[in-house]
Order: C-alpha cells, then sequence, then structure tokens
C-alpha cells in the first residue's frame, strides 16, 4: 500500500512539473523548496530555538518513503546537526524540549506539503554573547530565516529582526516572494534586564545575512 501511494504521489509531482496541472495552487515559493525559520529566545537561565520546516510539495512526495516516526526521527537528526548554538564563543547544544509536531497541509494536484515544528532548548548562565548559524539543508532552495523574541530577566540587541512577517511561515507577504530571505546567521548581546529587545525591522531585501554586529553595542 505504501509503495502504491508513493507511486501515485510520484506521478502526480511529474504532473506538476511537466505542466499536465495548474499552477496556481502550488507552494507560493515553489514545489521544491525546502523553507525554514529559528524564533530565538534568550533569557537568563535558558536560550529556546523554535523551528518551523515548511517543505513544499515534490520534498514531500520524498519524505513519504518513510513512516510519520522515521521521518521525524530523520528531520530531528538534520535540523540538530545543522544548527549552532554559541555561548561566549563557545559551543553549546540544544535539545529538544517538548514532542515535534508533524503535519502535511493541502498543496497542489492532491499533494501535501510538510510541516515541522521544533522546541529546542539549551540551558545557561546569564549569557553576554549569543550566535545561532543554520546550516540545516543547505543544498536546498528556499526561504531562510532568523527571528528573535524578548526573553525572561534579559536586555536583548539583537541583528536578526524581531518581527516575523510569514507568522512562522504560514505565509508569504509579496516583499518575500519577490526576494526570499536568506538570513542563516545572527548574532546576540545579552544583559540582564527586564525582557526588553532591540531588534531590526524586517527588510525583505537590505538585510540578508549583511554584517550588523556593530548596531549590538551596550
Amino acid at each position: 500500500m505504501r509503495g502504491r501511494r508513493f507511486l501515485l504521489a510520484a506521478l502526480m509531482a511529474f504532473a506538476v512539473l511537466t505542466g499536465i496541472v495548474p499552477r496556481a495552487a502550488a507552494h507560493p515559493l515553489g514545489n521544491y523548496t525546502v523553507n525554514h525559520l529559528s524564533t530565538v529566545r534568550i533569557s537568563d537561565d535558558r536560550v529556546e530555538v523554535r523551528y518551523v520546516l515548511d517543505e513544499a510539495e515534490i520534498p514531500t512526495v520524498q519524505n513519504q518513503r518513510l513512516s510519520k516516526d522515521a521521518l521525524i526521527r530523520e528531520k530531528r537528526e538534520d535540523i540538530l546537526g545543522g544548527l549552532a548554538l554559541k555561548v561566549e564563543g563557545r559551543q553549546v547544544a540544544l535539545q529538544l524540549n517538548g514532542a515535534p509536531r508533524l503535519t502535511f497541509l493541502p498543496g497542489q494536484a492532491g499533494l501535501e506539503t510538510t510541516r515541522l515544528e521544533l522546541d529546542l532548548r539549551a540551558g545557561v548562565d546569564g549569557p553576554q554573547r549569543v550566535e545561532l548559524r543554520d546550516e540545516t539543508f543547505p543544498n536546498r532552495t528556499g526561504l531562510k530565516s532568523i527571528v528573535v523574541e524578548a526573553g525572561d530577566g534579559t536586555a536583548v540587541r539583537s541583528t536578526a529582526p524581531g518581527n516575523d512577517p510569514t507568522e512562522g511561515l504560514r505565509r508569504y507577504p509579496q516583499d518575500i516572494l519577490k526576494s526570499p530571505l536568506n538570513r542563516t546567521e545572527a548574532s546576540f548581546r545579552v544583559r540582564e534586564g527586564d525582557g526588553t529587545l532591540v531588534a531590526l525591522p524586517h527588510t525583505a531585501v537590505a538585510f540578508h545575512n549583511r554584517p550588523l554586529r556593530t548596531i549590538c553595542r551596550f
């Protein structure tokens, strides 16, 4: 049964690629794209990263060779292996914090798209310098972004923006469709505080991985 479902999905994917079926309902950034977003939250005793993966129709067809549990394990390993968190210049391991959430959403021509959400966490003690580099799925085309949220007991300055126009990769505004984000690293200056945040505004073009470390000085 699984083999027949995979064959049907593959045939439908072929129809998408060859234009036999219309493209109106395709993923906004394209049938091939693998899109991911990391939302960072830095508190006085922890760094949290909420990672969202949004895979379009063709990668989802490829995913269907695996069971749901096996797919979660494979993606979890890829994500944990590709995210590099540093605190005070030292590598710190992120750990899964709660159960992964995997859903398949309607896509084009009867195909589905894949959405995976992981809550990750690292215990820290009064962090001052934090960096995150996202090297997940490096050879796949798609949106790549890092944003920041205010934490507990800290005042944070960030080279990443403090707002997410995609609403967790649930929508793709026109400015992003014209120029998909490619932000794969961010740095943060942290001190004691009451949950304040100074961050860049979202700009689809102007701040794609540009070196902006000077704005992070207290």
